[in-house]
């Protein structure tokens, strides 16, 4: 019997484990969360009691607890690097992630207190498969195997009640969600003339080549365009004059596939569901241009990623980061011979996506040995050794990509046409800044991962055609709107076309509710 409350108490520790863990570092208790918890510990430890004592029993009772003590890791890991529990949404990003980014992160993130926590947890579960194995307890009589299903129906009923507070609920209902989605865009992803454009025009007969530069992880803060003390962006520093460098832009969310699922289609914040309606290449492919997406992004994740299903609707597609896991990526420099590849295609009108790995964790892997720049102690309210080795390398990653940037901008003029280079970022990081670590999440998100940055070079000749728009690089706008504004910079028009949402337009609204997760307002919460 004692053997047996040892076990259970196994059972459960990960439940008071978890709770106590978020309640440490969020000071939030959750009771409806550990009743769950609870709960469903019992249902599966007395599951594992119907079964004859011996080796079934032993196997079945070690596999429940190994699941158990598993998702209670990760949802503790969780806890401990973002400060916030799982949601469905964190979860997508974990479906797609593939294992090159997992060994990155882990290189990263997994430090001291982590192990301790997984040391931890392990030998409560060593100490309980001990038990399970010396269990030589008696077998059930029918009555009480009669009482112990009751038992569990009855607690069944209260685990579906409180189900939103479950996390193998939580995962089940987001993978099954996800599923959804990742038919919905290999349905729409073929559809290379798709989209709901009524009417669509091209207002320009020149020679036309636009390209979107698509920053990873960046933000605004530590770049020295928007007044870091470091001067990170000294190439394009030196173009200033001929950029419009945009200071209030934020992107609607803090992970790269909810971000660009909207920045890239119709969907926005105030339609969501939306994403399958249209994207910014099937508008410019219905306008006669060729679209290319070259990127240094890894094409498959757990299925392929929402980005790399949206891709397929271009003309061609370059993915130049398709390396075994165990190699390191390509610098985003590779990307040079796919862009002059497609510059070099006979085609008068020409839109290019550029997906830049940029500044992704682990960020010492993001730049060449020659941009190792940045080694002294950085400016920092948090002094430690992890701190100042992770902001300059950062940094670091960030004066590289001013290059890559300038560098594609330079290929650009060279065409002498009607041009445009746009680079922003997905989402922004926040890197030692407001809190002891570096790192992006949506449940906890702060300021430096929603400021982005959002830059604009065009050629003497576009210059001309966009005359009649209107650059304030003060207006505060959102990323999930860029489909108008690129429309209206390229001269596109279409039916659907709205104003209000073209940062560049007359008619811009400039008093739109710039929301984000849980529908908070950010200019609001981050005055």
């Amino acid at each position: 019997m004692i053997k047996k409350l040892l076990i259970y108490i196994g059972f459960l520790f990960p439940a008071a484990f978890s709770s106590i863990l978020n309640y440490l570092i969020t000071e939030i208790f959750i009771p409806e969360k550990l009743y769950s918890d609870i709960l469903i510990a019992t249902i599966l430890f007395a599951f594992c009691l119907l079964f004859k004592p011996g080796k079934l029993r032993a196997a079945v009772t070690i596999i429940m607890l190994l699941f158990i003590y598993a998702i209670t890791f990760i949802e503790v890991g969780h806890i401990y690097l973002y400060k916030g529990t799982l949601t469905a949404s964190t979860l997508f990003i974990i479906f797609d992630t593939n294992p090159s980014e997992v060994k990155e992160f882990l290189q990263m993130y997994f430090d001291r207190n982590l192990i301790i926590m997984l040391v931890s947890m392990a030998v409560m579960y060593i100490f309980c498969v001990y038990h399970i194995v010396t269990n030589k307890n008696y077998w059930l009589n029918k009555w009480i195997k009669v009482v112990y299903i009751l038992v569990i129906i009855s607690m069944s009923y209260y685990v579906y009640k409180l189900r939103e507070n479950s996390l193998p609920y939580t995962i089940f209902k987001a993978y099954s969600e996800y599923k959804i989605e990742i038919a919905k865009y290999n349905q729409f992803e073929f559809s290379k003339n798709g989209g709901k454009f009524s009417k669509v025009s091209s207002k320009i007969n020149n020679k036309q080549v636009y390209v979107l530069v698509i920053g990873e992880s960046a933000t605004k803060t530590h770049m020295g365009l928007y007044n870091y003390y470091r001067q990170t962006t000294p190439l394009l520093k030196k173009l200033e004059d001929n950029l419009v460098v945009y200071n209030n832009v934020i992107t609607p969310h803090t992970h790269t596939i909810t971000a660009l699922e909207k920045v890239l289609t119709v969907a926005n914040y105030e339609n969501p569901k939306k994403q399958f309606d249209g994207s910014v290449i099937q508008l410019f492919n219905r306008a006669g241009f060729k679209t290319y997406w070259i990127s240094n992004q890894r094409p498959a994740g757990f299925y392929d990623t929402f980005v790399t299903a949206l891709s397929k609707s271009s003309d061609k597609r370059f993915f130049i980061n398709t390396a075994h896991n165990s190699y390191q990526t390509p610098f985003d420099e590779q990307l040079f011979i796919p862009l002059q590849k497609c510059l070099d295609e006979t085609a008068d009108k020409k839109l290019i996506i550029v997906h830049l790995l940029g500044s992704h964790a682990d960020y010492s892997q993001r730049f060449p040995k020659s941009y190792q720049k940045f080694i002294t102690i950085p400016q920092t309210q948090f002094k430690n050794t992890a701190a100042y080795s992770t902001i300059n390398q950062y940094d670091n990653s960030i004066l590289y990509t001013d290059y890559i940037v300038s560098e594609v901008i330079d290929k650009i003029k060279k065409q002498n046409c009607n041009s445009f280079v746009m680079y922003l970022s997905d989402h922004g990081e926040d890197v030692y800044q407001t809190t002891n670590t570096a790192y992006h999440t949506e449940t906890k998100g702060t300021k430096p991962m929603y400021q982005i940055p959002f830059i604009l070079w065009q050629s003497d000749k576009q210059k001309e055609a966009t005359k009649n728009l209107v650059f304030y690089p003060e207006r505060k706008y959102m990323s999930d709107d860029l489909i108008y504004t690129m429309a209206d910079l390229a001269r596109i028009t279409f039916v659907e076309f709205d104003p209000s949402r073209s940062l560049v337009n007359k008619n811009f609204n400039k008093n739109r509710k710039r929301q984000i997760y849980n529908k908070n307002n950010f200019d609001v919460i981050f005055q």
